[in-house]
């Protein structure tokens, strides 16, 4: 019987599945990669199974989780963590969030990139469509990011194409360094962040224009409108701390995830950041995460005070078990988007 039982397609691509491990009884996602012969498919395949190996190491509870990698003759399969919920893209495309929605989603993705940083990778894609966020209550969202450097448009997988058609994908959030010569850096993944942040709170691009080449002219000359001009209401300290992730040169730009997430949790007069201070300890916050999953989704069941015990006891992990060892990715610095994959 085959392990997974491919059950639709998942986005708008043909690549990604929806299937169940009949196994561990779970849902789970497919990405199946090409299984074209030619020897730059071959190379790139191999660097997506390399990559989503060292992503497997990588343990965060808004960073989605891979469990399997399978190699074939005829191409590979990326097994992982199904996410429930609903895209950023189409979550701002209703409306864009709330401050309080924001505080918690932006504090949730810089955690994120600080970690995959901290460990030698960067993401290099990303945009609204790769952000996933489950709606938990009093106006949080479990935020998880996904396709660190997996790039999956179609318009993606043609030689031919020019560099230009090649980023479409993401050309309202892609840093000027990578318009200009194609490097990717932490500060470009800052960048990136920045853009979906002014995203998310405006439900605009700030960087527009009526085709690929105008809009990348906008990231080149940084021609944006101000975020205060567009939602007044913003305190002027949140503002001038995003802006600072959108700056044309890499050297302006606030230094790193982890030094942009301690300077937001340090901005003064923003109600609702102690709510979620937790989020500054990733342990702290993945307990902080489970509570509110659980008490989102509370049933009707009451138990006696011995089956309560008992469940109690249950949840306490045994004393043998200790957490996995981080996989060190320290080395992995230079980093190369795998196009031309899916």
């Amino acid at each position: 019987m085959e392990r997974h039982k491919i059950i639709k397609h998942l986005g708008s691509t043909g690549f990604v599945y929806l299937a169940h491990d009949t196994q561990l009884e779970r849902d789970v996602a497919i990405k199946r990669l090409s299984s074209e012969a030619n020897t730059k498919q071959t190379e790139l395949k191999q660097q997506l199974l390399t990559e989503a190996k060292l992503l497997a190491g990588l343990k965060h509870p808004s960073i989605v989780s891979i469990y399997d990698v399978i190699e074939t003759a005829t191409g590979g399969d990326i097994i992982m963590e199904f996410v429930e919920g609903d895209t950023l893209e189409n979550v701002v495309n209703k409306r864009p969030l709330e401050l309080k929605s924001f505080l918690y989603v932006a504090a949730q993705l810089l955690s994120a990139i600080a970690t995959a940083h901290e460990h030698g990778i960067l993401h290099c894609d990303l945009k609204p469509s790769n952000i996933m966020l489950l709606e938990l209550n009093r106006s949080r969202y479990k935020t998880t990011v996904l396709d660190f450097g997996m790039p999956l448009s179609q318009d993606q997988t043609s030689d031919s194409k020019s560099s230009t058609q090649q980023i479409v994908g993401s050309i309202h959030f892609i840093a000027p360094e990578v318009i200009e010569s194609n490097t990717t850096t932490e500060a470009s993944d800052i960048y990136s962040i920045g853009c979906l942040l002014y995203y998310a709170l405006t439900g605009k691009f700030p960087f527009a224009g009526e085709s690929p080449v105008v809009i990348m002219a906008a990231h080149m000359r940084n021609d944006f409108i101000p975020i205060q001009q567009l939602v007044p209401a913003l305190p002027s300290s949140l503002c001038q701390w995003l802006e600072a992730h959108l700056h044309y040169k890499q050297d302006d730009r606030v230094g790193s995830c982890r030094e942009s997430l301690d300077a937001l949790m340090l901005l003064e007069g923003i109600e609702g950041l102690e709510a979620i201070s937790e989020i500054c300890n990733d342990n702290n916050f993945e307990e902080l995460i489970q509570d509110s999953l659980s008490s989102s989704k509370k049933s009707n069941i009451t138990l006696s005070a011995k089956q309560q015990e008992e469940f109690e006891k249950s949840k306490k992990p045994s004393p043998s078990a200790t957490p996995q060892d981080m996989v060190p990715m320290s080395d992995r610095i230079n980093q190369v988007r795998p196009q031309d994959m899916w």
